[in-house]
């Protein structure tokens, strides 16, 4: 912009040429532009548009948020159409501070103050990007009008960075209807005749895997409401404490073969009788006396296990608060007495090591089941132990749950089997074919040439007892119970229906990131209103950034020809004090020294 400003007379040269003629020009000028010239109307059409653009953008964020990504023609993608609202949203307003901005600076001359001619750059400067408004913010000091505009400029530069990161595409999981979730579900007593028992019993205790339910997910995501089904659960009690052991053996010089008794508390069951021996062993061993040779060994089993009730008896005990078993298994360990004299008698030398009872029960869980990317995760809750009661006139045993809510889980089980037939009775059938076991791994007291040596339970090793000592007793028989379990569910006919998913893209909206935006383009119409409202106050015609403005209403009365360069220009300008006035000598509006 130039500083040096001329008023638009017919030149005048030092050479006589012909006079041209100058076109009359009339003073109202063209109507049409005067309304987009003289009046606020394109600069409140380019705000409204810059809302309206801000509007829109909140719109298709808050219809699209939460929703699966959307697919749009000709392949336009939400964050296109996000930034080409943003784009228009951000010059339009941009337009509107920096032609509110050029109007102040004309406001600022014409005020009583003092002003530098350098202002009329400044301003103009500030109009036109971040930068100037940064330089006029400082030179102001943040003491100004103008300064609220100059910080909506230059905060427009993270206009468009904010709004890249408003939407983000999280992959979640979303229902389907033409899929498939179906999980089994038992109501009743667990179906299957007396081989099914046997085949799940030793499943149980050798197969060493997950007996979950293996629900059908045709989409490897599915999920399923709680529901109830009735299974076989168990319970384990560590009696080691309470249980004894009675032995009454005669001496070291004599064979004998005799019987001892591990005895369990009163409210688990029977105990368990097992044979103690005293006989001449010829010793022959790897690891062992000093020597090889012959003498009288003392030999007890180092484990055993034995159900301990019969299934007449166990509708009327109750096993460690579990009313009314299916069956009732102990498992005990013996060891050598440690620190115990050659001399002291043979009963003082077998001590118990641990004795482990469990107890199966029928029992209705509620459960909680979900399928995410093929993984099953199976999780079970309130577990109802129920109670049973005979029933003995119809030989019958009736099931009912404790939570009365349910009672539509409870059933009726035969109590005997003649013939075999579905009947949870079968547990304790089926059990004693596998306990009690035949033949335990025994443990030596050796004496030989006047010394003991306490062997180990290597001897006579079984591998139902080498399995529970590598896995433990209790988890034996969670194993088991598990397996009755899902015998019990692949039989049975009723099944719950679930909930099929499928991975989808979705629009998700961080919306803290649209605060800065908003909060410029409300402050951006704030200062133009503002802008306006002042401009009517001083009754200052509108020329905003108009380029006539200076030459019809430059410097009056300047004199020679010596500001050339824009440096000199600008030189002057910083020196020059000057104010918006009408001239004395023709009425106009002009910039006059000070």
């Amino acid at each position: 912009m130039l500083i040096e400003m001329a008023h638009l007379n017919p030149a005048k040269t030092d050479v006589a040429e012909e006079s041209v003629p100058l076109k009359p020009w009339s003073a109202t000028g063209n109507r049409r532009k005067s309304i987009w010239l003289d009046t606020w109307l394109f600069e409140s059409l380019a705000l409204v548009f810059s809302i309206a653009c801000f509007v829109a953008i909140l719109g298709l964020l808050g219809a699209y948020n939460n929703e699966v990504r959307p697919e749009m023609a000709y392949k336009l993608s939400l964050n296109a159409i996000i930034s080409i609202l943003a784009t228009g949203c951000k010059s339009s307003l941009a337009l509107v501070i920096g032609e509110a901005i050029c109007q102040l600076k004309w406001l600022h001359f014409k005020s009583a103050n003092k002003s530098s001619l350098s202002g009329m750059q400044m301003f103009d400067a500030a109009s036109r990007g971040p930068f100037g408004s940064l330089g006029i913010f400082i030179h102001q000091k943040a003491q100004s009008f103008v300064c609220l505009g100059a910080t909506v400029i230059v905060l427009l530069l993270a206009f468009d960075p904010f709004m890249q990161q408003v939407i983000s595409y999280p992959v979640r999981l979303s229902d389907i209807s033409d899929g498939q979730a179906i999980t089994k579900q038992l109501y009743g007593a667990i179906p299957g005749d007396f081989h099914d028992w046997e085949f799940a019993f030793g499943q149980g205790l050798w197969a060493q895997k997950s007996f979950d339910i293996s629900p059908v997910c045709s989409s490897g995501n599915c999920t399923w409401k709680e529901f109830s089904s009735v299974g076989i659960c168990n319970k384990c009690f560590d009696v080691t404490s309470s249980a004894q052991l009675k032995c009454n053996l005669g001496n070291a010089t004599s064979w004998f073969n005799q019987t001892c008794e591990i005895t369990l508390p009163d409210n688990v069951g029977i105990g368990y009788n097992f044979s103690v021996t005293m006989q001449h062993h010829f010793a022959d061993w790897s690891v062992g006396p000093p020597s090889n040779g012959s003498g009288n060994a003392l030999q007890f089993p180092g484990a055993m296990i034995w159900t301990t009730e019969d299934s007449e008896d166990l509708i009327k005990i109750s096993v460690g608060g579990l009313m009314t078993p299916l069956a009732v298994f102990a498992y005990a360990e013996l060891f050598p007495s440690p620190q115990v004299s050659f001399t002291a008698p043979l009963s003082n030398r077998i001590s118990i090591k641990n004795v482990t009872v469990c107890a199966h029960t029928t029992c209705l869980r509620d459960y909680h089941i979900s399928m995410e990317n093929g993984r099953t995760s199976i999780q079970t809750v309130n577990v109802d132990f129920g109670i049973r009661t005979p029933d003995y006139p119809n030989d019958l045993v009736h099931w009912t749950p404790n939570n009365k809510s349910k009672i539509g889980f409870a059933f009726d089980e035969v109590q005997f089997l003649p013939d075999g037939g579905p009947s949870n009775q079968f547990l304790v059938t089926v059990s004693s074919g596998f306990f009690p076991i035949e033949k335990y791994p025994t443990i030596f007291i050796f004496d030989f040439m006047d010394n003991q040596w306490m062997g180990d339970d290597s001897y006579n090793p079984n591998p139902v007892i080498d399995h529970i000592k590598k896995i433990g007793f209790a988890s034996l028989m969670s194993d088991v119970a598990a397996s009755f379990t899902q015998m019990g569910l692949e039989k049975s006919n009723d099944t719950v229906n679930g909930t099929v998913q499928t991975s989808k893209v979705f629009v998700s909206v961080q919306w803290y990131w649209v605060t800065l935006p908003a909060c410029l383009v409300v402050v951006g119409a704030i200062f133009f209103i503002g802008t306006t409202i002042l401009n009517r106050k001083a009754n200052m015609p509108l020329w905003k950034s108009s380029a006539l403005a200076p030459f019809y209403h430059g410097l009056e009365e300047w004199e020679g020809n010596e500001f050339q360069s824009s440096s000199i220009m600008e030189t002057a300008a910083e020196r020059e004090d000057v104010r918006l006035r009408y001239s004395e000598a023709n009425g106009r509006l002009m910039l006059q020294r000070r």
